[in-house]
């Protein structure tokens, strides 16, 4: 297995076996940090033939969702700092994958995709598809609806305990 999935090993009869960590392997946290790791890994392997990494991946659909946002904006989405987000963009833009413009503000530029940019959207969503069906595969369709269910009223709790915690927060985590 890559990264990820480092400490597991596949015995005789094909289960994978992880070595035992204690009571971490009772918490939530760990659980989803070593799912995270694990779909990745996975996500990684699926994007590497295409030519995307995470962070271009995910800076795609933002600006296909958000056509003409900001580098600030892209920023926030990505939950990086803007000089990062600068650096993803001019790389994109070297690549073919985004036009940069001018903005109302002098100091801005504006993001769209181009067609290149627009087909590997496409081919990013494939690759989720494929990663969602990894993710799924020892589960049923209504056990599946639980689990989003329930990831997103934990991200959510996530997210007020942060705003709560900190005012200043947006709404990836970083200060704005």
């Amino acid at each position: 297995m890559s990264e990820g999935g480092r400490l597991a090993t596949v015995n005789n009869e094909g289960a994978v076996v992880e070595p035992a960590i204690g009571e971490l392997e009772t918490r939530l946290g760990y659980l989803l940090h070593r799912t995270d790791l694990l779909h990745m890994d996975a996500l990684k392997d699926l994007l590497a033939p295409i030519g995307l990494t995470a962070a271009r991946a995910t800076a795609i659909v933002w600006i296909h969702n958000n056509p003409g946002t900001g580098q600030s904006d892209l920023a926030r989405a990505l939950g990086i700092n803007r000089a990062s987000a600068m650096e993803i963009a001019v790389s994109m833009e070297k690549i073919g994958l985004i036009e940069r413009g001018a903005s109302h503000d002098q100091r801005a530029t504006t993001l769209t995709l181009t067609a290149a940019g627009a087909e590997k959207y496409g081919q990013f969503i494939v690759a989720t598809i494929k990663t969602d069906e990894l993710l799924s595969s020892e589960i049923t369709p209504a056990e599946y609806l639980v689990l989003t269910d329930l990831l997103r009223r934990v991200r959510a709790s996530l997210h007020r305990h942060q705003t709560t915690a900190n005012p200043t927060q947006t709404q990836t985590g970083t200060s704005a």
